[in-house]
């Protein structure tokens, strides 16, 4: 009796002194204090890992996490909740929200089985609709259609009602359009339209019935359906909207040329964000036609709108390419100079690679090396940008015989863009550049290494051939006899030739004339003059 006293007076204890801490850390947290409500639920988890209310703590820290947009550390603390209290009236939540969470993180494949291993332990959770609507988002993601369209509907069977039924909607109309079911899919975006009209879906779906109508050349249905689209304030969509309408009225053979409905949507509607975007096009499409005049008059009307500014940069570039096609390349620089020292982002490591590019045709190597080093350092050296840059730099290192750099330039191609697709020839590059800079064993040792990886029979019969005959030229015998006959394998005719020749070669250095003959005919055969040449002194040397 008296330790059962002492056990309700520890309990007791316990309980009360937990209590104040929580519901502190609760107040903060509803009045936005949201870091120190972090502390103290850290601090009151930390010292009641098993106490009554840390179950609660544990999903406050995780909501408050994702709200932050901290999902690695949401996902940590409904994690913990889960594996110290299985049985917590909390530990329903803390099971959709880790399957919610690989939603917004991409992880269709783990959403959608950890909603469907949420549904299995919480049978009756009133979730569940939730969670049938949230897999079929994960599944139309995956596009997985017949999937995603029993989802939707299973939600709307069982939440008719929900704030979320009209996107369930549009999305099941979605997914018939996707399975070509398109009468199917229109139906639904009219019921959207009928049954909805304040739902901001509303307009998705006339933007979709409209797509589905343009696609099948009802045009004039389509002009209906992207006019309630277009309704309301502007944005992206309702520009969408408009330009289709014009596109609708170009098919419909109200317009000849194929810009003209960008052209009469910059017309009509030029306080429009997309109006900069389509003016930009309309320069390209005259670029392409090689109308630079029309082309230049099309840039500097943007470059004219202070309402068009993000659209200026692009502008730029497209001024500096057509001055670049009609050779006035210093002018073309200039305009390139003008956006790399007054914008920032894509377009001006676009500008760099230009004018890295005009200034290799103007042969100011160094300068051009300085744009490409540039481009290097605003990238950090990753991404398409940072490999032209690479390239460019092995280029004029080439130029300027710096032989080692551009050993180095293609070397840290292949190291840090496994993908790139033309490594092979790269490969080779490489190795040419330790040739040059007197390093042939590296050079070898590049083909090598060029060798392990998976190419295609004419990639490698290349590399094949080069190694052999670096091989050769290293007393490597034997080795550079093995990569000539591998390359006879790979069926290649160019390289064929060489690989014959290669193995002419390593016959007459062993003074082999007889086994020589043949390989030099098998490669004259495939055309290498060289053998011809060699085959005519043989024979000539053996005449009586």
């Amino acid at each position: 009796m008296k330790a059962l006293l002492v056990t309700i007076l520890l309990v007791s204890s316990t309980s009360s002194s937990e209590l104040p801490a929580f519901r502190r850390a609760w107040a903060l947290r509803y009045s936005g204090r949201l870091d120190e409500a972090v502390s103290l639920l850290r601090r009151f988890v930390s010292e009641h890992p098993k106490g009554p209310r840390s179950d609660e703590a544990l999903l406050l820290l995780g909501g408050i996490m994702e709200e932050r947009g901290d999902l690695k550390a949401a996902s940590k603390f409904y994690k913990l909740l889960l594996v110290r209290f299985p049985d917590s009236p909390y530990a329903e939540e803390a099971s959709f929200q880790l399957a919610y969470i690989k939603l917004l993180r991409k992880d269709f494949v783990g959403a959608f089985a950890g909603f469907l291993s949420f549904e299995r332990r919480f049978p009756g959770s009133s979730l569940i609709p939730l969670a049938e609507f949230h897999m079929g988002k994960a599944l139309y993601a995956l596009k997985h259609f017949y999937g995603a369209e029993e989802r939707f509907s299973k939600f709307l069977d069982l939440a008719p009602r929900h704030r979320l039924a009209p996107e369930a909607w549009l999305d099941l109309g979605l997914c018939r359009l996707a399975l070509d079911r398109t009468r199917e899919a229109a139906d639904i975006f009219w019921y959207i339209l009928r049954n909805f009209p304040e739902s901001p879906v509303r307009r998705r779906a006339a933007f979709s019935l409209g797509e589905l109508y343009f696609n099948s050349g009802k045009f004039y249905l389509a002009i209906g359906a992207f006019r309630r689209a277009a309704e309301g304030e502007p944005d992206s969509l309702s520009d969408e909207a408009l330009l289709y309408i014009e596109r609708a009225r170009y098919k419909l053979g109200q317009y000849k040329d194929p810009i003209d409905p960008a052209r009469e949507f910059v017309r009509k509607y030029p306080e429009r964000p997309l109006a900069g975007e389509l003016q930009v096009e309309i320069g390209r499409y005259y670029e392409e036609g090689r109308d630079l005049d029309r082309a230049m008059e099309a840039y500097r009307r943007v470059l004219a709108s202070p309402r068009w500014k993000a659209q200026h940069p692009k502008a730029l570039l497209g001024i500096a390419r057509c001055l670049k096609r009609r050779g006035r390349v210093e002018e073309a620089v200039a305009v390139l100079e003008t956006l790399i020292e007054e914008y920032s982002g894509r377009e001006v490591l676009e500008a760099l690679l230009m004018r890295a590019s005009l200034y290799r045709g103007l042969e100011a190597i160094d300068k051009a090396v300085d744009d490409y080093e540039g481009i290097l350092d605003r990238t950090g050296g990753k991404g398409r940008f940072a490999l032209e840059a690479l390239r460019g730099l092995g280029i004029c290192y080439e130029t300027l015989g710096r032989w080692s750099e551009a050993a180095g330039a293609y070397g840290r191609i292949l190291e840090d863009f496994p993908e790139v697709p033309d490594r092979a020839k790269v490969t080779l590059k490489l190795a040419e550049a330790y040739i040059q800079a007197g390093e042939p064993v590296r050079a070898l040792d590049a083909l090598r290494k060029g060798l392990e990886e998976p190419l295609d029979p004419s990639e490698r019969a290349r590399l094949l051939v080069r190694a052999g005959e670096l091989a050769t030229e290293l007393g490597e015998w034997e080795e550079a006899r093995e990569h000539f006959r591998e390359a006879l394998g790979c069926g290649v005719r160019k390289e064929r030739a060489e690989a014959l020749l290669g193995l002419a070669r390593l016959a007459l250095a062993r003074g082999d004339t007889a086994e020589a003959l043949p390989f030099l005919r098998g490669a004259l055969e495939d055309g290498s003059e060289e053998a011809g040449r060699l085959l005519g002194r043989l024979l000539g040397e053996h005449r009586p």
